[in-house]
């Protein structure tokens, strides 16, 4: 479930300050990662029907940017709201959330990797490999296929010790502000690096650097939609004309563009515009679309996906044999999604939450504090 403090349409959404909304977007970005990552899989199938699935996931890869803006959006609306309430912002109770949120699932998949090498049934992973994924620096470094995907991880957990810093030290206005100076700078170094280390862009695609605008866009959307004001006007001119427009204009830009860096900034610029969209008019058709019952379980399920789906899919060899052909390489992620989500995130976020409130003051404002994000 992803909460934010942003109301919904009606008074239940009001008063659990749910957008069902945004968990559709999360069931459309894991459904990109994962069609991306089917590649090889559908290419080995030697259909055709599997050929045209393949050449349309090809350009399937940015999910992950979906993720990075909503992030972006949902931890710096939460951080928004407990500062116009208190304040002032509890970094003990953040970070707390954050670990019970995070860690678990990144534990339970590495430990079963552990025993599935010790067992014989997949290669062996070097130690530097686990370390890098715990140390959140795994999009600095080279490894194995099946620890590849935590770079994204990394990213958005560079930009959580970055983000309650400046929203508990700027006012308004300056955080908008250095939200901006930032993005710049990430445009510019983006070009910099792409521009004289070609040779090395498949992994500067990963680094903090080079997708911390992705993040930051998605926190000027909320630093926007908190001033009930801004709110009104951009409902106004936000609307399903504008977002089509926008949609069409980004991938006529994209198709004309073959470079990464200047791709990545079209996409990080777009994607808070189309999620603002849905935000404001859930009332809208695709607003609809994405409040549909079955997106918005996978939604939730999304980060667990995330986390399996790397194990099933691998672009070269397939040592689970039937596990990592198609259909069980769709089937069993899902299910130990499911399983992880159910059985393990969901007690420790609970676990977390208890903790995290606990360390803030006693005041009236506190249950409105129990408000989370589950990213």
């Amino acid at each position: 479930m992803i909460t934010t403090w942003i109301s919904g349409r009606n008074d239940d959404c009001k008063r659990s300050s749910y957008i069902p909304t945004l968990d559709g977007w999360r069931a459309i970005a894991v459904s990109l990662v994962v069609g991306a990552h089917c590649y090889t899989l559908l290419l080995n199938s030697n259909t055709r029907a599997a050929a045209l699935l393949a050449n349309l996931f090809i350009h399937a890869g940015y999910g992950v940017d979906i993720f990075f803006t909503l992030s972006g959006y949902l931890i710096c609306t939460l951080l928004l709201q407990e500062k116009a309430s208190t304040g002032t912002i509890s970094l003990g109770s953040f970070y707390t959330r954050r670990v019970f949120r995070i860690l678990p699932p990144i534990i339970l998949y590495l430990t079963s990797l552990l025993i599935l090498i010790q067992c014989h049934l997949l290669p062996q992973i070097p130690a530097a490999d686990f370390l890098s994924v715990l140390l959140f620096a795994r999009n600095y470094s080279l490894g194995s296929w099946y620890t590849a995907h935590f770079w994204s991880l990394a990213v958005e957990e560079h930009f959580y010790l970055v983000a309650p810093l400046f929203f508990l030290v700027l006012p308004w206005k300056w955080a908008l502000r250095f939200a901006l100076a930032l993005i710049l700078i990430c445009i510019g170094v983006r070009w910099f690096e792409f521009s004289h280390f070609s040779y090395a862009a498949s992994q500067l695609q990963f680094r903090t650097e080079n997708r911390f605008d992705a993040l930051l866009w998605g926190c000027i959307l909320a630093l926007l939609l908190h001033r009930p004001a801004i709110r009104e006007r951009i409902a106004s001119r936000v609307t399903g004309l504008a977002a089509a427009l926008t949609g069409l204009a980004a991938v006529m830009l994209l198709s004309f563009f073959s470079a990464q860096a200047p791709r990545r900034t079209i996409v990080a610029f777009v994607m808070p515009l189309l999620i603002s969209y849905t935000v404001l008019h859930t009332e809208s058709p695709f607003g609809k679309f994405l409040e549909l019952r079955f997106l918005r379980w996978i939604g939730r399920l999304s980060y667990s996906l995330y986390i399996w789906q790397m194990l099933f899919l691998p672009e070269g060899a397939r040592p689970l044999g039937r596990l990592q052909s198609f259909p069980l390489a769709l089937i069993i992620p899902l299910l130990c999604a499911v399983a992880s989500y159910y059985w393990v995130e969901k007690p420790l976020i609970r676990i977390g939450h208890k903790l995290a409130t606990a360390r803030l003051p006693i005041r009236e404002e506190r249950s409105t504090l129990a408000l989370r994000a589950e990213i």
